[in-house]
């Protein structure tokens, strides 16, 4: 369909296209505004400052967040937008961060390391947005109720990484760049796998460099494989490093 000779306008022409294609798709979105947030508290960590967040993201629930800035960092730094894994655990999401799993060590110290101003939300129905104690029933209950009102609850929670990141950008701490990093380990996120990749052509951003990075293992649930971690990558205003984890944290150093 294109060629090198291709012309750069009909080539956006045609990005753009595609993006509001991609975007409907997904439901009956949010109208898009400028993401606002509530600071609730800063503590201070080993080589970094935690500030606890709840953001205003879609215009009907909050949304509780940290952001994760490290001492030694450029000025400015690049952002990372670290979306939790779903491993049929309600009452953990962005907390994960900081925390892990049984089957993963924390991502925290190596975003310190690297000098990542980093950002983790909870997603729909998890942690601080589990509205019921049966997490599952709440997030079957809230499927239901969006496919209800033409909303599709893959589509919300893309919407809300999408916004995660506009906000992300506004940090003075953040460059402007933003890194999106999906670790996924259970065996009913593969759908949400998808999503990074997803963010990463459905922005309407133009990056100069932008990337989708797949690593780690693979699980085998109903005869379905599915890619447990990715990383996908925005880069806007300038080339980053790509930092891909192989196998698992131990091998990433």
């Amino acid at each position: 369909m294109f060629d090198e000779n291709t012309s750069q306008q009909r080539f956006a022409a045609y990005q753009e296209k595609r993006r509001q294609e991609l975007w409907g798709l997904l439901g009956d979105l949010p109208p898009k505004s400028r993401p606002e947030a509530r600071v609730l508290k800063i503590e201070q960590g080993p080589g970094y400052t935690l500030e606890r967040l709840e953001l205003e993201l879609n215009g009907l629930e909050p949304v509780p967040a940290y952001l994760l800035v490290p001492e030694k960092r450029q000025r400015p730094a690049p952002g990372l937008l670290y979306i939790h894994s779903h491993g049929d655990d309600y009452d953990v999401g962005k907390e994960e961060l900081l925390c892990g799993l049984d089957v993963m060590h924390p991502y925290a110290p190596v975003c310190v390391e690297k000098g990542l101003v980093t950002l983790a939300i909870d997603s729909w129905c998890l942690s601080g947005r589990k509205h019921k104690p049966d997490g599952r029933r709440g997030e079957h209950d809230a499927f239901k109720l969006m496919l209800w009102r033409g909303q599709v609850l893959w589509g919300m929670m893309l919407f809300d990484e999408f916004q995660a990141v506009t906000y992300l950008q506004s940090r003075p701490e953040s460059s402007g760049s933003a890194i999106i990093l999906r670790r996924s380990t259970g065996n009913t996120a593969g759908p949400k796998t998808c999503g990074s990749s997803f963010s990463t052509v459905a922005t309407k951003r133009r990056p100069r460099c932008g990337r989708s990075c797949w690593s780690g293992w693979r699980s085998i649930w109903r005869g379905v494989s599915y890619q447990v971690s990715a990383v996908a990558i925005i880069i806007e205003q300038r080339r980053l490093p790509t930092y891909a984890i192989q196998g698992g944290w131990r091998n990433s150093a």
